[in-house]
């Protein structure tokens, strides 16, 4: 059984293709409603990297509550944001997932986003950043040579996804994000502070997981964010 303190933001990363990851076995794990949302992906490695994502989130959580994964059960805020039905408000956690990497965040009373993005190359750079970002992100953008503005791009993307996903506003409150601090240059001790119109504070941080992508956590609260990063183990799905 995992132990996370009321001061520990833990964030889980993996594979989702792995062979380790046997498909009979993450079938098991989730629910009817859950292999139906696989169904709807059109591709077959699609649905088996959903039901992987979703059985691997399962198994981590079972393991902080000392519960049978497949025993566990979501609900969904009216945005889809998932939550633990009958597990009292302590446990918070998030997840997202990009080609072949998923990341998880745990926290305790405390809102936690995750977001992690493969770094790929974009054509429309410009125009994005010069519809949701601020000015001084985009020239920070546009002022990187062209190998290194994939980068910088979706550090700042995955902080407002980040956030966005932690609050349950999805991708409509873009514009309103307010981000203060230096992205690229954020640690645990010098993390970026995020608001929006609510004027709530909320702390992020980019978090790194596997080479070529871009990974961020955004939590409730002012101060330092010092995420405990572990790589999932197959042992952990046996």
């Amino acid at each position: 059984m995992y132990v996370i303190k009321p001061n520990e933001i833990h964030i889980w990363w993996a594979r989702t293709d792995l062979p380790a990851w046997d498909p009979i076995r993450m079938a098991s794990l989730v629910s009817d409603d859950e292999r139906d949302r696989a169904g709807r992906f059109y591709f077959p490695r699609d649905q088996r990297r959903f039901i992987t994502v979703r059985g691997i989130l399962r198994t981590i959580l079972g393991a902080y509550l000392g519960r049978i994964p497949a025993a566990l059960k979501f609900l969904y805020s009216p945005k889809g944001k998932p939550l633990l039905d009958n597990a009292g408000p302590e446990l918070c956690f998030n997840l997202s997932h990009s080609k072949n990497l998923a990341v998880f965040g745990i926290a305790l009373n405390r809102q936690i986003g995750v977001d992690v993005e493969y770094i790929r190359a974009l054509s429309n750079i410009e125009s994005i950043a010069g519809r949701y970002f601020s000015e001084s992100e985009r020239n920070a953008i546009l002022d990187q040579p062209p190998d290194g503005r994939d980068r910088m791009f979706f550090q700042y993307w995955t902080i407002r996804e980040a956030y966005l996903k932690a609050t349950g506003e999805g991708l409509s409150g873009l514009k309103k994000i307010r981000i203060s601090g230096d992205v690229i240059g954020a640690h645990p001790d010098n993390p970026i502070m995020i608001s929006d119109d609510s004027n709530q504070s909320w702390t992020g941080c980019p978090v790194h997981t596997a080479h070529g992508y871009a990974t961020a956590v955004a939590v409730e609260g002012n101060g330092a964010v010092a995420p405990i990063l572990r790589r999932c183990p197959s042992w952990l799905m046996q």
